[in-house]
């Protein structure tokens, strides 16, 4: 990915234009992956919102791209040791119809998109 992300870098500032990216993440479920590639770009990229950067996130079940969207998650989804940092920086606690969970913060969901599939 850092290679990826040099080589886009270097395109744009020979056309002179903001580096672009375009990720797919397909069978995306509840958004887990989407959004943890969306994190890793904004660990990874530290002017990310210089750049124009689209994560298209694609599932066939509808149940699972509603939650998807949402972005609430419980703390299954932190339960690697990495997962608990990002945890602290980019979602806030939360408590929805009385279960407990963690809501990602907006500038990362906005990196992402849900669609059907």
């Amino acid at each position: 990915m850092p290679t990826l992300i040099s080589r886009k870098r270097e395109a744009a500032a020979a056309l002179g234009t903001s580096p672009q990216l375009r990720l797919w993440s397909a069978g995306c479920a509840t958004g887990e992956e989407a959004y943890s590639l969306a994190i890793l770009l904004r660990e990874l990229i530290p002017d990310c919102a210089q750049w124009r950067i689209s994560i298209l996130a694609t599932d066939i079940n509808a149940d699972y791209l509603a939650q998807a969207r949402q972005a609430v998650y419980s703390d299954w989804s932190f339960r690697e040791g990495r997962a608990q940092s990002y945890r602290s920086r980019y979602f806030t606690p939360v408590n929805q119809n009385g279960r407990d969970g963690y809501e990602l913060h907006d500038e990362v969901r906005r990196m992402v998109t849900f669609a059907p599939h």
